[in-house]
């Protein structure tokens, strides 16, 4: 696959930022009114990342797509089944937007890479309990 373009890039970044901004704000209880604008720019992420990923990525894409179809066919319920579903995809957005942020500032300090490999390099006895007691460090 060829490198996704700069502006892209950035576009990507933009609209991810903008939908965990708007679930920070719907689950403080600031606003719900904007709930439209978030699935929108969710679903304007999912089109932009979907044309630089592999086509079996692309399924799931496709698969969701119509899993929303049957719903709005079949369920006389489908506008608060598929309102729970894309508040879930905001969620799992920004949750994820979260992590993997931390994941790069924790990346950069060589106190946290330090406790990593003492962590990592733990006996199996012992492992379980260093991991859980000092990964909260």
């Amino acid at each position: 696959m060829s490198p996704i373009p700069v502006r892209t890039c950035k576009a990507i970044g933009l609209l991810t930022l903008c939908v965990s901004l708007l679930v920070l704000v719907r689950e403080l209880g600031l606003s719900e009114s904007l709930s439209p604008l978030m699935y929108a720019l969710l679903l304007l992420l999912v089109l932009l990342l979907s044309f630089h990923v592999a086509m079996s990525r692309r399924v799931f894409v496709l698969v969701a797509l119509l899993l929303s179809l049957m719903n709005i066919v079949w369920n006389e319920h489908w506008q608060a089944t598929l309102e729970s579903a894309l508040f879930n995809a905001c969620f799992i957005t920004a949750f994820f937007s979260a992590l993997t942020t931390l994941k790069f500032v924790a990346a950069s300090s060589p106190a946290i890479r330090r406790c990593g490999q003492f962590l990592s390099q733990q006996p199996p006895g012992r492992r379980y309990l260093a991991l859980s007691i000092g990964g909260q460090l």
